[in-house]
This record gives C-alpha cells, sequence and structure tokens, in this order.
C-alpha cells in the first residue's frame, strides 16, 4: 500500500499539505500548483528502486499537476447524447467558468444557470457596481446583451460530459448559438453571451472524481 501526500511550493521548498483543511482554508489561488506524491519516497528527492515481478513493472514517477490546455474546440449537438448503458459511465470532470479576470467559480454536477442576475450576483463588487451605473446611466453595457429570463440565457450541464445549452444566442469563434442547442465541450473555451455581449470562459480540467 502506498500512502499518497499532497505538497505545495512554500519559500521554494515543497512542503506537505493538511489533509484535514479544505483548499480554501488553506488560502489556495484558483489554479495554483499542487504535487502528489509517495509520502515515503518524494519523487523530487530522487527515485527509489522498486520491487517487482515477472508480471509487473516498475510504475512510473509522479509528475506535477499541471493546469489545463486551451483550445476553442467545441463540438454541437441537438441534445446531449448520454453513453450507452451497456458502457460505463465515465467519471465526472470538474469544470469552472471565469466571469471576469480572476473570478472563477466552480460548477458541480448540478451545473448551473447563467443569465443577468446570475452575473450581478457573482462579478466582483467593483465590476457589478459599475455595470449597474452604466445601465442606470442608460450607457453602453455588456450586460445588456444577457438575458434576465429565469430558465437563464444560457446553463451548464453534466451529462456524462459538460454541455452548454444555449437558450439565447451565444457565440462561439463568430459561430451562433441558440433556441436551446446543445453544445457539447470537449475543452476550455471563451464564448460571448449575446453579440458583443458578456465573455465567460469555461474550463475543463484533467482531474476526474471516481463515483
Amino acid at each position: 500500500m502506498i500512502r499518497y501526500q499532497l505538497y505545495r511550493e512554500s519559500e521554494g521548498k515543497k512542503v506537505p499539505v493538511d489533509p484535514k483543511k479544505s483548499l480554501r482554508d488553506l488560502r489556495f489561488q484558483a489554479y495554483q500548483e499542487l504535487f502528489l506524491t509517495d509520502a515515503c519516497h518524494p519523487w523530487w528527492q530522487g527515485t527509489t528502486s522498486q520491487p517487482t515481478t515477472t508480471s509487473q513493472s516498475k510504475a512510473p514517477g509522479t509528475a506535477p499537476l499541471r493546469g489545463p490546455a486551451t483550445s476553442k474546440r467545441v463540438t454541437t449537438a441537438t441534445t446531449p447524447n448520454p453513453s450507452p448503458s451497456s458502457r460505463p459511465l465515465p467519471s465526472f470532470s470538474p469544470c469552472s467558468i471565469e466571469l471576469a479576470p480572476g473570478c472563477v467559480r466552480q460548477i458541480g454536477e448540478t451545473g448551473v444557470v447563467i443569465n443577468r442576475d446570475y452575473l450581478l450576483r457573482e462579478l466582483p463588487k467593483s465590476v457589478s457596481t459599475l455595470e449597474r451605473t452604466l445601465m442606470w446611466m442608460r450607457q453602453e453595457s455588456r450586460l445588456l446583451a444577457v438575458s434576465r429570463s429565469d430558465n437563464g440565457h444560457c446553463s451548464i450541464v453534466w451529462k456524462q460530459s459538460w454541455y452548454l445549452m444555449a437558450h439565447h444566442p451565444v457565440y462561439i469563434s463568430g459561430t451562433k448559438y441558440s433556441r436551446n442547442e446543445a453544445i457539447q465541450i470537449e475543452e476550455t473555451v471563451t464564448l460571448l453571451l449575446g453579440r458583443d455581449g458578456w465573455p465567460i470562459t469555461i474550463r475543463l480540467h484533467s482531474t476526474s472524481i471516481t463515483r
């Protein structure tokens, strides 16, 4: 049995992360690098020979976790297509959305509904105050392109894969989606809510959470 431990960088050294505290309690920044290793033999302290048998080779060393790659590739479909029941369901894959620079929200398996009220509530106070003022003064605000409907301008759902449901016009790389189209998100992608509307980035993360 191998006991694994998470480490973080501190003053040029790698120190263990307290497993009894959440990442929020430990004041982790978004996408801060973590290191996973055998607690008895950290990989950065050199390799240690492992016993092998004729049927099993030496396990590879554990590499540090890295951030996700960025791409704008998406796959469209009329409705989400779950995997056939004869196949094993894929593990839940973490996802987050960046509503503004430095403003990141994690999305669970229940998904999220995004409309103008959601953005005004979740954006940094300085940003939401500015946008409210612009709308009150009848000046141009990119939030005016975002629908206020209860079913959302769009929603992000997990159906054995991540899907963007475009209830109102959503633009990805200049292509328009609307009328409840389902867009399968395979990699990190940036989109506009409405023409010249509010930009958000959907990020998929490589780590999977086994059911």
